[in-house]
């Protein structure tokens, strides 16, 4: 074994700085103490009829007026707000569900693309939210992670949102409007400009929004 490979086993908390890790225990203690990074493939839901009623004053409920566990201020995350366009931009990949037993409380995570270095192996971002869609804390793998607002949990809050929002529109098949969901991005490759699409994540948003309401008519 090569001399520092012991560093790389362990749960991943155990690699956090002190109060960074307490904090990271107490959000597992919502969910019975059950880890979102120790769960097994099998254990995972995709089912999107598990997700709580989340909405988009949720996610402005959380980011911007929630309480920061470090410095019991207001998070005021703005910011995060805008990632509604990485979610648009199908930056947001394999979203997952999984409610512990005995639990009041449904975790969702997904990964979550760089953003400013797209083509690195994917961000891990997961979310807990309450049976009435209350988002009570968050995580990620990235620099700002601990922090619990980074603009990669929004992104994933955005997801949630709008796959909520697409189980609840029914098409004339009677069928969730699932598709209208933008698709995964897993890498940007190189490509001549004639054939790379430059429509605006926000134009992309615009579309997606509007998508929604006409999905019971098509």
């Amino acid at each position: 074994m090569e001399k520092g490979k012991e560093n790389d086993r362990g749960p991943y908390r155990d690699k956090l700085k002190l109060n960074a890790r307490q904090r990271y225990i107490e959000k597992l203690q919502m969910l019975n103490n059950v880890d979102p990074y120790d769960i097994t493939a099998k254990d995972w839901s995709q089912d999107p009829a598990v997700l709580p009623p989340l909405t988009y004053p949720d996610i402005v409920n959380y980011l911007v007026f929630g309480l920061s566990a470090y410095t019991l201020q207001e998070f005021k995350s703005y910011k995060s707000l805008e990632a509604h366009e990485q979610f648009c931009s199908g930056w947001v990949q394999d979203l997952l569900i999984h409610k512990p037993e005995n639990s009041a409380n449904t975790v969702a995570v997904a990964k979550v693309m760089h953003s400013q270095r797209l083509n690195e192996a994917p961000l891990k971002a997961w979310v807990i939210l309450s049976s009435t869609g209350v988002v009570r804390a968050a995580h990620c793998t990235c620099m700002a992670g601990v922090g619990e607002t980074c603009t990669h949990i929004g992104a994933l809050l955005f997801k949630v949102e709008a796959t909520v929002w697409c189980r609840e529109v029914k098409t004339v098949r009677d069928k969730p409007a699932y598709w209208i969901l933008p698709g995964n991005v897993n890498k940007v490759h190189a490509a001549e400009s004639h054939h790379i699409n430059y429509t605006s994540a926000a134009s992309s948003r615009k579309s997606l929004k509007g998508a929604l309401p006409q999905a019971v008519s098509i």
